[in-house]
């Protein structure tokens, strides 16, 4: 019998692809996204230890300068932190996209899926059918072949027919 050709393997073959690559683009967005949540996590503790070195201790009289620079290293670490909560809140936009595209490349691979389980299972029916006729075909012209003589049957004249 005929094998089984999926008139639209390509297009499947490119569906799966674009489901491949979106796939590697979420990763990538999603390893930028641990990488920025790391910066940032590295500048809150920076800040917290920024903040500690700038608190006045009651009766503290150090030097003005000091406190004053520790105050002005502070500030610049949480504008930095700012900044960085903003590329955060940016790369989890990204992977919400980059997700929602995957979700698409993979809905459109699985439609055209589908489609060739159908068609695989249209062609395995028809090949059934006809199977079973050349087997019943086969079937006939055997038994007709192992026909006893005793069911032979006479003619008008007497003869054999």
């Amino acid at each position: 019998m005929t094998k089984f050709r999926f008139s639209l393997q390509k297009l499947l073959d490119l569906r799966s692809r674009a489901e491949e690559v979106a796939h590697c683009c979420l990763a990538e967005t999603q390893r930028e996204g641990h990488h920025q949540r790391a910066v940032l996590s590295t500048l809150q503790q920076a800040c917290q230890s920024a903040a500690e070195q700038a608190s006045v201790a009651p009766g503290y009289l150090g030097k003005v300068g000091l406190l004053l620079n520790n105050h002005l290293h502070l500030a610049r670490l949480e504008m930095q932190a700012l900044a960085q909560e903003a590329r955060v809140e940016l790369c989890r936009q990204h992977e919400r996209q980059r997700r929602e595209e995957l979700l698409q490349a993979a809905r459109d691979r699985k439609v055209i899926d589908r489609l060739q389980e159908r068609r695989r299972e249209r062609h395995l029916t028809h090949t059934r059918r006809l199977e079973g006729r050349l087997l019943d075909e086969a079937g006939a012209l055997a038994h007709s072949r192992e026909k006893p003589l005793g069911t032979l049957t006479t003619g008008a004249t007497g003869t054999l027919l």
